[in-house]
């Protein structure tokens, strides 16, 4: 399910960011706190995936995933 739900989130982000563009724009998406946090959540979210365990400690990094049913709720 933790898959699942970032490819949807990913897929969330990616479309908002073509749609509004990522940072230059006036009504951009990094522009809004909102967005900021979900770009923080996804990225935080692939870096196990990315990085060995071995290399890093990643468990301040994988705090970030409580934020992700919170923007939900936010949402709805």
């Amino acid at each position: 399910m933790n898959i699942f739900f970032l490819i949807v989130y990913t897929v969330e982000m990616v479309l908002k960011i073509t749609a509004l563009g990522f940072i230059i724009n006036k009504g951009s998406y990094l522009r809004n706190s909102w967005n900021i946090v979900d770009f923080a959540v996804v990225i935080a979210a692939y870096l196990p995936y990315i990085l060995d365990n071995s290399q890093s400690n990643l468990s301040a990094l994988r705090s970030l995933r409580v934020l992700r049913p919170l923007r939900t709720v936010n949402k709805i």
